[in-house]
């Protein structure tokens, strides 16, 4: 069992908001190269920036993106 973040639910949160890459990452404080590299699971989202993503994307179920269980 492998836990993990669930990086197409934030894709499509950031569809749904109207985000693009660039935005996101100047709200986060942080470069879009480092943003993409999150997005495509390169390099870890810390605390502070999945709390602020929580909250500019408004997700409502933050467990079932950042604490993702896969059973593979």
């Amino acid at each position: 069992m492998k836990m993990g973040i669930n990086l197409m639910k934030i894709k499509g949160k950031m569809t749904e908001k109207g985000f693009t890459q660039r935005e996101l990452a100047e709200i986060l404080g942080i470069s879009i190269q480092s943003l993409n590299k999150k997005l495509n699971g390169k390099v870890e989202f810390v605390i502070s920036e999945a709390t602020k993503l929580i909250e500019v994307l408004d997700i409502n179920d933050p467990e079932n993106i950042f604490f993702n269980i896969n059973l593979h």
